[in-house]
């Protein structure tokens, strides 16, 4: 296997989950050490959850933006934040800038997403959880930096019922390539709202929450744009027609 040319190797190396890599393969020998942190291919992609320190933040993330395509970037983050620089995660991301999909899921030490002026393909964002980002931020940074956008959830993020309007100002006149919108566990949606958004945006997928208004209304809503796959807070809604003590009036 040493004799086999290094893009065979390299190859082979895709295989192989990240942290195996760098922990298993790159142990082996000066060699397979230089393939695996040398090789743009093997980083295209990394999913991970893990609770980074600021070495391996350095070593897995800093040293390999350029060529992340996805990145999965989960849960706190807390040591890299309180051991590093103010805004060192999102500079780092800044660097990002071949990203096509980022998924920062209940990553609470970012603060803004202001990186997204750096990443012109991205065409999914994934910031559910994220309440360490101020609403207002969240939407002019999208204003701005969505319009590749063909994914977005923001759901149990900051938003509240006074951020409706912008909200949807912003995914109707900004958002053009939006495809999927999820905003579950935020703010309370009507049927207005909801039409307005399906009324702009040839939406695939569309999960909100939407607000106690009679059941059947909203029956007839998803009934009348039934090529929309609707998320689990509609269909828990709807539910509600079916209890026995439920009344038609």
């Amino acid at each position: 296997m040493y004799d086999l040319p290094s893009d065979i190797l390299e190859h082979i190396f895709q295989f192989f989950k990240v942290q195996d890599c760098l922990n298993i393969v790159a142990r082996v020998c000066r060699r397979f050490y230089k393939i695996v942190n040398d090789s743009g291919a093997l980083w295209r992609s990394l999913k991970t959850d893990a609770e980074f320190d600021v070495d391996s933040f350095e070593l897995v993330i800093v040293n390999h933006a350029k060529h992340f395509r996805d990145l999965a970037l989960q849960f706190s983050q807390k040591r890299v934040r309180y051991n590093s620089p103010a805004m060192h995660i999102e500079n780092t991301l800044a660097l990002c800038k071949n990203l096509r999909h980022l998924d920062l899921s209940y990553n609470t030490s970012i603060t803004t997403i202001e990186f997204l002026s750096e990443i012109n393909c991205l065409t999914s964002l994934i910031l559910t959880g994220c309440t360490s980002i101020e609403p207002n931020n969240t939407m002019n940074c999208l204003k701005y930096n969505g319009s590749c956008l063909k994914v977005l959830n923001i759901s149990h993020c900051q938003f509240g019922d006074e951020h409706i309007a912008s909200l949807i100002n912003v995914v109707v006149k900004n958002l053009t390539s939006l495809e999927l919108f999820h905003a579950e566990s935020t703010a309370l949606f009507s049927i207005d709202n909801a039409r307005e958004i399906l009324e702009t945006r040839d939406l695939k997928e569309l999960a909100l929450s939407p607000n106690w208004g009679p059941p059947p209304i909203w029956a007839d809503f998803l009934e009348e744009y039934q090529h929309v796959n609707f998320g689990e807070h509609f269909k828990a809604h709807l539910e509600r027609i079916k209890l026995a003590n439920f009344f038609i009036f």
